[in-house]
């Protein structure tokens, strides 16, 4: 079901509570690197030989099976709790608004 389809009070529980119920696709993963690099994001893409996180913000990254050390699957979304503070009513009934209209 795309979030267009989503019922209201579903939205509201994902925007406000996004660790209520989160789906296997949007769990945050660490990858760390062989080298300590450490990135925090979803995996967007896997072949037998990479995996490609995306972090925060959108940026992907190519990552090579061989170079990661260890690969974690959180129970969090990576959307920060706390929405209900920095956003009004005006603000979330249009943030409601744009996620129906993608």
């Amino acid at each position: 079901m795309l979030v267009q389809e989503k019922p209201l009070d579903w939205l509201l529980t994902a925007i406000l509570d996004p660790n209520a119920a989160v789906e296997e696709r949007y769990r945050a993963q660490t990858v760390r690197l062989k080298t300590g690099t450490e990135l925090v994001g979803i995996v967007t893409a896997e072949t037998g030989n990479n995996i490609v996180v995306k972090l925060p913000g959108g940026t992907e990254i190519p990552v090579l099976r061989g170079d990661i050390a260890l690969q974690r699957t959180s129970d969090r979304s990576l959307m920060p709790d706390g929405m209900e503070t920095v956003l009004n009513p005006q603000d979330l009934a249009d943030l409601i608004a744009w996620l129906r209209a993608k």
